[in-house]
């Protein structure tokens, strides 16, 4: 069973979950079992993408194992800690299906050694943007993600939005010549 198997259409629910008894015409005695089913199902879902998943492996395949044993599909999310530090360009085979790319936020390769051991890694199933060659797409930007802020476009930034003359009021930020300045006086 599992929530990943679920239809947004209700009619196609019937017999798609045995754990879910839901058949037109089912006693209202299986509503019980029905119940339970749907909480369990819930309950995978939850551990799949809440933080209850650390990946294995030796090499630069990092393997999951999930609750609801899933099928790669599109929208299909799962959370998974990194159990160690890649050397070379990361890949991710999940309930044994893999492995396959595993990319960066921005749909970009992952660079070797992007991932680090005791990051968290949400990833969805992507076919729309990576099409032919479908791949897990990485949801969170890790810290190494975003390598590409440097001091230089910090205080670009800083300089565009702050103002560089003293606003009123007392404690307020502006840019001063170069440097960083508070406001004394009202």
């Amino acid at each position: 069973m599992s929530a990943f198997k679920w239809k947004t259409d209700p009619t196609e629910n019937g017999q798609i979950d045995a754990a879910v008894p839901a058949l037109p015409g089912t006693s209202a005695r299986l509503l019980p079992d029905a119940a339970r089913g749907i909480m369990a199902g819930v309950a995978m879902l939850v551990a799949d993408q809440g933080g209850a998943l650390v990946s294995e492996g030796l090499s630069d395949v990092f393997e999951v194992q999930t609750t609801s044993g899933l099928k790669p599909a599109p929208g299909v999310m799962i959370g998974f800690w990194a159990h160690r530090d890649s050397v070379a360009e990361p890949a991710l085979a999940v309930d044994g299906f893999g492995p396959a790319r595993l990319l960066a936020a921005d749909g970009g390769e992952l660079a070797p050694g992007a991932m680090r051991k005791g990051e968290y890694q949400l990833v969805v199933w992507d076919e729309a943007v990576a099409s032919g060659a479908p791949a897990w797409r990485k949801v969170n930007p890790a810290p190494t993600d975003l390598g590409v802020l440097n001091l230089g476009t910090l205080m670009a930034a800083l300089r565009a939005i702050l103002p560089t003359a003293p606003p009123p009021g007392k404690g307020n930020l502006w840019f001063n010549n170069g440097q960083f300045a508070v406001t004394t006086e009202d």
